[in-house]
């Protein structure tokens, strides 16, 4: 019986974890793929999920946006991006992203508790995406700061 049991352990178990991925999901791992390179100064790698025809802030294409994180991150030193809200809506093939991030520079900083406001940022982002070719690409992004 326990062999039995076990193999139905281990199926249920692949199962499981070799089920396609919601479209939720996949938005969360873009969102936070683009994080992650932030973290590890990487700013090709934070708008690789993009489509070429990208709008940031202020109407920005998608190179300008590119050398402005790429500033950002040359000459801000130490750098770390927390998520702290991450609300994703999927309407079809289209979605919206709600993202706060604090940015944190200068010192050192492991966990979001030990930021010093005046070392941080908080953005409100706010992404759309189309899934295109089976992958869900940023479209538009914008942010504004909020206090912290």
């Amino acid at each position: 019986m326990r062999p039995l049991l076990a193999l139905l352990t281990l199926t249920l178990t692949l199962a499981v974890s070799c089920r396609d991925k919601s479209d939720d999901e996949l938005i969360r791992d873009a969102v936070h793929r683009a994080l992650t390179a932030v973290n590890e100064k990487k700013p090709g790698a934070v708008v690789e999920d993009a489509v070429a025809d990208f709008k940031g802030p202020r109407s920005a294409n998608l190179q300008e946006v590119r050398r402005i994180i790429t500033g950002y991150l040359l000459t801000q030193g130490w750098v770390r991006a927390f998520e702290r809200k991450l609300e994703v809506a999927v309407d079809g093939t289209t979605a919206h992203v709600d993202l706060e991030v604090v940015v944190t520079k200068g010192n050192k900083v492991e966990r979001l508790e030990d930021v010093i406001p005046t070392q941080a940022s908080v953005l409100d982002m706010d992404l759309d995406l189309e899934k295109r070719e089976g992958k869900w690409r940023f479209t538009v992004g914008d942010y504004k700061v909020v206090p912290f």
